[in-house]
């Protein structure tokens, strides 16, 4: 509500509370900070942002914590240095 009040209704449309909706605004035009990263950076979370995707990508924001985000973040890691998925 608080978006559509502020003339942002495009992106009120899109978040639906889930990881995936957060993480596709977050890669998408026009507010694209994922294209503003320096090149190596980029390059590290093109390795990371499809894992976090499919790890987490359908569950709801509001029924995480930071805890939860590390987590997943941590098994990726792990997953992408050659340890377990």
């Amino acid at each position: 509500m608080l978006l559509w009040l502020n003339g942002d209704a495009d992106r009120a449309a899109q978040l639906d509370g889930s990881f995936r909706a957060l993480l596709e605004l977050y890669e998408t035009p026009p507010r694209v900070p994922y294209c503003a990263l320096k090149a190596r950076t980029r390059s590290s979370y093109a390795v990371y942002l499809p894992k976090l995707h499919k790890r987490i990508g359908s569950r709801r924001i509001d029924e995480c914590d930071g805890r939860d985000v590390l987590q997943e973040f941590d098994a990726c890691c792990e997953a992408a240095s050659g340890g377990s998925p």
